[in-house]
């Protein structure tokens, strides 16, 4: 079994998971038919796993540790809004989902002010 955190595969390594990725979606295919009904982790093995190796040489940047941090984050998030960390009373979901839609804001807001102020400075 190779490691998809190897700094850097060899041309033989490449073809064979390309190879294999691609029988992978064959037999996807054959169990779940053209939409592949699989999750996104199956469409990006299948589809897009082979086309990084061949550029990149490896898949160590796109490894999904940050999806694993964020749900790590929500975890926490939950936890405290809901005080399953305390023995406080326990808050309502409007308070999980206002707390999280804040935070979705206010990066919303940042992003707007970032590309106005690039917009400003006529940069890209």
């Amino acid at each position: 079994m190779m490691t998809w955190k190897k700094k850097s595969m060899s041309d033989l390594e490449v073809r064979q998971l390309c190879y294999e990725c691609k029988e992978w979606g064959f037999c996807l295919r054959d169990l779940f038919g053209l939409g592949l009904g699989t999750s996104d982790y199956g469409h990006l093995t299948v589809e897009h796993a082979s086309m990084l190796l061949r550029n990149f040489r490896s898949l160590r940047d796109y490894s999904n540790q940050g999806f694993e941090t964020s749900h790590k984050l929500q975890k926490q998030i939950y936890s405290r809004v809901t005080n399953h960390d305390s023995s406080g009373e326990a808050s309502s979901l409007d308070q999980i989902l206002t707390h999280h839609y804040a935070e979705r804001l206010l990066f919303l807001r940042l992003c707007f002010r970032n590309a106005k102020e690039c917009a400003r400075k006529g940069g890209k």
